[in-house]
This record gives C-alpha cells, structure tokens and sequence, in this order.
C-alpha cells in the first residue's frame, strides 16, 4: 500500500503553483524580505565582519514593504502568497550572518557545510519525486534525538533548575495524592504544599502515574522527558496536521519541524526544567485543531474526538496560564453556545471536561491565592540591595540586609514600546527555525476553509500575548506563548514545505525547495548538538555530590533542624535544594529550597543579623537548628572562626558541615516528645497541658486529640500553640481535608 505524497488541492480555496506569476512571487519576496529586514536589524553578507548589506532595517523596510503595497495597490487580481516567494527569505538568512550570531538554532558558520549536502541531498529527492523519505526520515529524527539524549544522560537524572523541584513534587504527589494540597513539615518549619496546581505537576504525574508507582522516580524521570519532548509532542503535531487535511507526508514534515521549532524550547524542556508548561505546551496544537472543529462545524464533532478532547484538556489544563491560550475562542464559544447544546458530543465534552475540572480549579483558585499573584507585580527592582554575605574577611556577623519592596519577578511591570517587542521577537527569531517564521503565512491558505480563520485569529493572539502583554505581568511569564505559537504554526509551514518540494519545476525555485530541504534534513542533527550540551545552551544532570550531601546531612543531623546558611539557589548540581528533604528524611531549612527570590535573600532575617552572635544563635534556637550548611566562603570562615559554638563535621567540594554544640528543643514552651515528622503530618507526645512547637501555624491545620491555635513570635514566625489536648493520646497534626480547606 502506498502512502500518499501528493496534496489534494480540490478541497480549499489556495491556488495552485500553476496559477501563480511572476508577479505573485515578487509580492511574496518582497513581504518575506520585509520580515527579514525587521528581525535582523543590521545584516552583512555571510558573516560578521563582512560586506554590510545594510546597516538598519529601516531603509529596506521601507523599499520591500513599498513594493509589496504596490504590487498589492496596482495589479488586478490581487497578487497571491506563494511558498516560493516566500523562501527567499529563508535564502537570506542562509546567505547572511543570521546564522552567525549567538544562541542561533542553526549555529553557524560552520552549520553551512552541514546545510550545502543537506541541499544536494534534498535536489536529488526532488528531482527524483522520492518524497516519501520524508515521512521515514521522522521516525529516524525520533530515534536520533533520543538516543542523543540518552547518550548523555548516561544514566545520570535530569536535575539542574525547576528539574530538581519537579522530581520533589512528583515524589510528594506520588505519597499524598489525591489529598493534595497539605501540610509538609520536612521543609523550613512546616509549609503548604499546593504548588502542584499552579506549576502543572498533576498532569505529568497524572499521566504517567502508572510508571511513577511502579518506578523509582529518579529511574524513570529521564524517560518522562524523553516521552514528552519527542514523543507525545510530534504525535500531537501530527495529529493535529492530519484533522487539518493534510497527508502523510506534510504531517509528517509538521513532526519533523515540531522537534526543532526553537532553542528556546528546548531552554524550558531541558534547562529550566519547566516540565508542567512543556507537557501542556506539547497538546496545544492537537488541543487548538479540535476546539476550531468543534466551534467551526460542531455537528461534524464525534463522541470519539469529544472524549479525547475532554482528557487532553484538562491534562493541559493542569499548567493554569494555559487557559489563556484558549480566551478567544472561549469567547467566540459564548456567542455560539445555543447550537452547542443541540450537539451531543460537544453537550459530552462540556459536561465532562466542567465535572472533570470542578474537581480542582476551586480548590487551586482557593489555596493558590489567584487574584493576590495576578496582581503582585513590581514595578522597579531594589536599587543596592545590601547583600547579607558581604562581611570582612575577620568574619564577623552578616550586616543587615535590607529587604526590597514587595515580591519581584525577574522582569520589571511596564508597556513595551513598538521598539521594545520589536527587539524581542529579533531575540527569539535568532533561537527559532527559519522555516516557520518565513513559511508559515503562505501556508495558512491550504488549511481548511472553516478552520482556517481561526487557526489564524489564534496565532495572532499568542503573538499579542508573548510580545505585548507578557511585560504588563511578568509574573505570568506569557513569553512562553510565543514558544507554544511556533509549536502551532509548525502545521501551516508544512503544507508551504510539500508545495514547494512538489511544485519546483525552474532552476530558481528547485534550488530555493532544495535549500529549505537542507534545513528540515539538518534540523535534527542540530537539536543533537543541543542534546550531546555542545552548544551555548547547557542542561545539567545530578552529580554525586547530591547523595553525598544527602547522605552526609542524614548522619550528622542529630534530633534537631539542619540549616542552609546564607541564600541558595541552584548551587546542588545546578538544581534547586528541594529534593533533600526526601533524600535525607530530616527537616530541613533555607532561604527557599523552590526558586522563589530573584535575588539575595537571607535564611537569617535582618532583625536577628544585627543582633550579630545573639540574634544568630537565638534564630537556630527558634529553628531547634543542630547542623549548619555552608556552601558560602564568608559564612563557612564565620561558622571556623566560632569553634566553641560549631564544630566543622564534613566537606565536599563548596558544601562544609558544622555541628553546632548548643542544644536546642522542638518546644518553645512546654515539654514533650516529637515523635516522627512526616511528609504531610506531625507525631508528637505531650508531657504538659500545653506547649507551643516550633513549627509554622497555618489555619487548615487540625488535630484530633487537642485545640490548635497561633503562637506569634515575630513579624515572620508564627508557630503553633497546643492546648486541650486529651490525656495520654498521642498527637497528630496535619492538614484538614482539602475539601475542607474550600470553605476555610
């Protein structure tokens, strides 16, 4: 049987190659110059120094941008977009210094040799009609990719930034879930942990929940991400491709593309370990296609697509900025609701996806504090921040630090100017595939009529939200939706890519599709670059140094807390510190083991810094802190300089241990026993009618044997107050049920 390579034009109202003139690809060349102009800003012929082809985009602009409203303003009929046409952009970023320039997709110069057999190579194909290598040549870039990965991996996790953070809650939901969120005490006194709504933690552990159970998390991790980056991602690609009407063929170029739409992509799956946003991400486009269906033809809308669509969803949904993704639609839904109800399928998928999410987004809308962080920007960073680790080498105690206004984020509140997005998106087409950003408009004519507009009107609203609105909340961080619009708008560039493979007849335009050939054969060897870290972009993995620390805390810890002096950030093998406190099983304390401060940040708050020794010996007292972590070269000379109060215990690379000699309690006031602490609940026995516990007070907390109540002890420490309690039971405290917590 025989796959099909030859698109069907008959169904859409594009034109085919043969009603195109002369005139139509001059209109397309010139609007693609156009855009290469704009994204450019200077260029020079093949590389930097070289000849300068122009020094501003402003002239060229203007002269191609003219050309194109002329040939618009003056021809009758209208001149159409054609693939062709719009190549020669693509041949200008090839004969330019785009590829020159740093963190480039396509990183030359060197990248050209690799691009010149990658053109011979696609010449022949097209010359000989061999298309179908294409669609074979997917499966290959699937099996390249991952084996690079998992090259380098070497059996070695995944760990550097939000990786280490997303391994902690994966094994914390692996323990507690469903009765998400609780009570954690094993991190800085006892906190809440709810994050897994608002960092998409459950729909990853959601859908690999079997392998999560059946596996050590560590050993499965790796696979996780394999499975979503080059995996789940193409196959939603190439779905969506098909329910657009394409072939085997142009789907499977949408696959291939999906694999390599960007650096920046890789960044969030990889680097920063964002693996919520990267598993919604990778259902957008099959998730975008069956929305459009349904709002374009909802009669045509099966049970079939309804249940898989009401899963998918909702999985997706489990990243919650994703929903923003979907707001025009939703709008436009709203003004078509009535006929929706005379559906069926669409009534299923209505009723099932609302059961389905009441079942959170309450209960995250509650806990998560939605309308606090939708409004919690700052407008200015601190200016001088004192940092607290910048004492003299005779080690005395930290200065004081001066805390910054409010919560910040790592982008400051303002309106961009024209200039300013205008920058931005030059940033981000150097870390792009020149394919999509160059081919994708031509290619929106040969989707399906009906779904065609709002293929379109979606595009332009995640171009909206990813250059003007991200930096009105940065907190939201909506540049990622302009990682989520290339991922889409790999489904048009496709369709461009075979018209332009099967419609090359001149020297010209076979040299222009044997040219973008190279870039889709090219494409998975430079991703495998990425993957073996031998680009600007690293990734990091756990080190030993991680279950030397874990191992080295664990034994030396005693009964009481350990603390990580001074701030911590991703100093654990380029992670965040998060995972200790499953791998030791003690309590542990930091300035935030989550990347919560985006700069200098304390453990030791600034009214007990200057105190100096006081104020820092009556804060472990508070902590009940027996062992101190300093991976600072300041404070490991402040914890030496102190042999009567620490005693240094071990020492591995940055990380230095101090046993600290004066004895502390669990219990403020009052006397008793901490049993066991758990990883969402405490077990202690009371030897007094009332006791006040140095853990953090939080109202959802409950027990059954006595009466819990707040205990201030500063403006920062609020503990718990235990009072009432029945006779000779021991103590249980955890967090009421998260139904409960709704109406708390």
């Amino acid at each position: 049987m025989s796959i099909p390579v030859k698109f069907d034009f008959s169904n859409y109202p594009g034109h085919l190659p043969s009603d195109c003139t002369g005139k139509d690809h001059i209109f397309s060349a010139a609007i693609s110059i156009t855009i290469f102009a704009l994204l450019m800003g200077t260029a020079y012929l093949w590389e930097h120094p070289g000849v300068l082809l122009f020094s501003s985009s402003k002239y060229p602009t203007l002269v191609f941008g003219c050309i194109a409203l002329m040939l618009w303003i003056t021809s009758k009929p209208k001149p159409k977009l054609t693939p062709i046409g719009f190549s020669v952009g693509v041949a200008a970023v090839f004969l330019s210094d785009w590829m020159c320039r740093s963190y480039n997709l396509f990183q030359g110069p060197s990248i050209r040799g690799e691009l010149f057999i990658g053109a011979f190579l696609g010449w022949w194909l097209i010359l000989q009609q061999n298309r179908k290598i294409f669609i074979w040549f997917l499966f290959f870039a699937i099996f390249l990719l991952l084996h690079n990965f998992f090259s380098e991996a070497d059996g070695r996790v995944l760990f550097g930034d939000d990786h280490a953070t997303f391994l902690y809650r994966l094994r914390l939901l692996k323990d507690n879930f469903p009765s998400i969120p609780f009570y954690y005490p094993l991190w800085n006194r006892g906190v809440d942990a709810r994050d897994f709504f608002a960092t998409g933690a459950l729909n990853v552990y959601l859908f690999f929940s079997p392998l999560i159970h059946i596996f050590n998390i560590h050993f499965i991790y790796n696979a996780i991400i394999a499975t979503i980056i080059f995996l789940i991602l193409p196959t939603s690609v190439f779905a969506s491709a098909r329910l657009t009407g394409s072939n085997f063929l142009q789907a499977s170029l949408a696959a291939i593309l999906s694999l390599s739409t960007s650096l920046t992509w890789y960044e969030w799956a990889l680097r920063f370990g964002t693996v919520g946003f990267v598993f919604s991400a990778a259902l957008v486009p099959i998730n975008a296609i069956l929305l459009i269906d349904l709002l374009s033809s909802p009669i045509e809308f099966t049970y079939r697509k309804a249940i898989f669509l009401t899963i998918s969803f909702t999985l997706m949904l489990f990243w919650s900025a994703s929903g923003l993704i979907f707001l025009p639609l939703a709008i436009a839904a709203l003004f078509s609701a009535r006929k929706f109800f005379k559906t069926r399928p669409v009534l299923l998928f209505m009723v099932l996806t609302l059961a389905l999410n009441l079942l959170w987004v309450p209960l995250f809308l509650k806990v998560s504090q939605v309308g606090n962080f939708l409004f919690s920007e700052s407008e200015q960073y601190p200016k001088s921040p004192t940092h607290a680790h910048q004492y003299a080498d005779d080690t005395p105690p930290p200065k004081p630090f001066s805390q910054p206004p409010k919560q910040l984020y790592k982008s400051v509140k303002k309106i961009a100017s024209p200039k300013e997005i205008l920058l931005s998106l030059r940033k981000l087409s150097g870390l792009s595939n020149p394919l999509i950003i160059f081919l994708c408009i031509p290619g929106f004519i040969f989707i399906k009529r009906r779904l065609r507009l709002w293929f379109i009107a979606l595009s332009i609203w995640l171009l909206i939200c990813g250059a003007v609105l991200a930096p009105l909340k940065p907190q939201l961080e909506l540049d990622r939706m302009l990682v989520v619009l290339l991922l889409i708008l790999c489904i048009p560039t496709a369709y461009s890519i075979e018209e332009l493979f099967s419609n090359s007849k001149k020297a010209l335009s076979t040299a222009l599709a044997s040219l973008v050939a190279s870039y889709v054969l090219i494409s998975p060897f430079s991703i495998s670059a990425l993957l073996r870290n031998r680009t600007l972009i690293q990734y990091y993995f756990k080190l030993p140094i991680v279950d030397e620390l874990a191992d080295a805390i664990a034994k030396n810890s005693g009964n009481g807390r350990t603390i990580f002096a001074g701030f911590v950030l991703q100093e654990l093998s380029s992670g965040h510190f998060a995972p200790l406190s499953y791998l030791t099983g003690k309590p542990l304390v930091a300035s935030h083991f989550v990347h919560k401060y985006w700069w200098y940040h304390d453990v030791i708050p600034p009214e007990y810094l200057k105190r100096k020794d006081n104020g820092i010996e009556d804060f472990f007292d508070l902590n009940n802190v027996s062992l101190v972590v300093s991976h600072d070269e300041k404070w490991r000379k402040y914890f030496s300089a102190r042999p009567n109060l620490y005693t240094m215990v071990w020492s591995k690379g940055i990380f230095t241990l101090f046993k600290r000699k004066a004895k502390s309690s669990y219990f403020l006031s009052g006397k008793g026993e901490i049993i066991d602490q758990q990883n969402n609940k405490i077990l202690l026995r009371l030897d007094s009618k009332s006791a006040v516990i140095k853990f953090n007070y939080f109202p959802f907390l409950t027990s059954p044997q006595c009466k819990l109540s707040p205990y201030q002890v500063d403006k920062t420490m609020v503990f718990i107050r235990i009072s009432h309690c029945v006779h000779k039971q021991a103590i249980v405290i955890k967090s009421v049920s998260p139904f409960k917590r709704l109406f708390l």
